[in-house]
């Protein structure tokens, strides 16, 4: 069966799956609600054009409600199936997309071919053995210690320095990403995962992040380390959510000027006096 792909968002979401597709040199076409400039020279078609008839496939990549339940209900109503939308919630998922498409293109076109309802489980067919190597990895005498990195974050996962290998020795110690690992990491102990799937992976005691995307579920004790003064602090609204996701969060912080601006993040909403 040939793969008829469609990408609906032509915004920076959207891009970011085209750039991959475009990388990897897998046909798409791209849709958008509002009326856009074409991308790399890749018509953006108004969203109505869309026919089910001639698309197998459609990545929905908008990221905020209510616009992903509003395209997806316009959807339907064009006679697509509900399993051939796969709304790609974070885009942490265009990220591990492409590291799919990086470790193994065929089994990501053949994968793509199947009835999805969710961009979670297409990666865990993808990645089949995942719970098998957390299991392995894991002893039953030790708690469980999580470090999670995201794509548009993961730059920043030196500032955990030698953490992970210095705790090896008396936690269970695991990695979570969805970019390929670097270098010096402990790939034995790497696991591939969306956003997505993250906020429903309950492996952790304690949940090491460099960044304050929720990453993990609630209730999972959290610390989020943090290098600089404005990382990640764009959006006040946006900073101050990510804080207050995790129940229990421990925030390190380089210096006392960042304590006391994120302070007036949490608690006024502020990103300057």
């Amino acid at each position: 069966m040939k793969l008829n792909l469609a990408i609906v968002g032509a915004g920076s979401f959207g891009q970011k799956v085209a750039n991959s597709f475009l990388e990897h040199k897998l046909p798409f076409q791209l849709y958008d609600r509002q009326v856009k400039a074409s991308f790399k020279g890749i018509n953006v078609y108004p969203l109505e054009k869309l026919s089910p008839q001639k698309t197998s496939k459609v990545l929905l990549a908008v990221s905020v409600e209510p616009y992903i339940s509003e395209i997806k209900d316009e959807l339907l109503e064009l006679g697509f199936k509900p399993n051939q939308i796969i709304p790609l919630i974070y885009d942490s998922a265009a990220v591990l997309l492409d590291t799919m498409l990086k470790k193994n293109k065929s089994l990501t076109v053949s994968l793509l071919k199947n009835d999805y309802q969710s961009f979670s489980a297409l990666e865990s067919d993808f990645f089949l053995e995942r719970e098998r190597r957390i299991s392995h990895l894991t002893q039953a005498d030790k708690d469980n210690i999580g470090f999670y990195y995201l794509g548009r974050g993961g730059g920043f996962r030196k500032h955990t320095g030698n953490l992970p290998a210095l705790l090896e020795s008396q936690y269970n110690v695991i990695t979570f990403s969805d970019e390929l690992p670097y270098p010096n990491e402990n790939a034995e102990r790497y696991i591939y995962m969306s956003q997505e799937t993250m906020l429903q992976c309950d492996f952790p005691k304690l949940a090491i992040t460099t960044n304050f995307y929720p990453c993990s579920p609630k209730a999972t004790t959290k610390l989020t380390m943090m290098h600089m003064a404005y990382d990640f602090l764009l959006f006040s609204k946006e900073t101050a959510k990510g804080i207050r996701q995790a129940e229990n969060h421990y925030i390190f912080l380089a210096s006392q000027p960042s304590l006391e601006l994120h302070k007036r993040i949490l608690f006024r909403g502020e990103v300057n006096k």
